[in-house]
């Protein structure tokens, strides 16, 4: 699915209270539409709506349903922690050792 990553991302940021189908959208629409691809709200508010009770019907699942109509990820899903380690590495976020500064002093 084409919005996977910002599910998953916004999913991410909510944290263990976990977010409605509208809010996330909501900025699965934000994060997503462009002024040369114009998307309507219901399309994607229809996409995201199925993909999270596709994607929270099993344990395993990378979503799990917290309440009526919120969702928020499953951290015990082996695809989830893969895919914030991905999203760790590509922000910088990972462990990096800083190199010592060995250049010479001027006075």
């Amino acid at each position: 699915m084409a919005y996977e990553a910002a599910i998953i991302k916004v999913l991410k940021e909510a944290g263990s209270e976990g977010l409605s189908v509208k809010k996330i959208a909501y900025h699965v629409f934000n994060s997503t539409n462009s002024l040369f691809e114009p998307l309507s709200k219901t399309d994607i508010q229809q996409s995201v709506q199925q993909y999270l009770a596709y994607h929270s019907k099993k344990p395993k699942d990378t979503i799990e349903k917290v309440g009526r109509g919120r969702y928020r990820l499953n951290m015990k899903s082996k695809r989830v922690q893969i895919f914030l380690a991905r999203l760790a590495d590509d922000n910088g976020d990972s462990l990096r050792v800083i190199p010592k500064d060995l250049s010479l002093s001027l006075f």
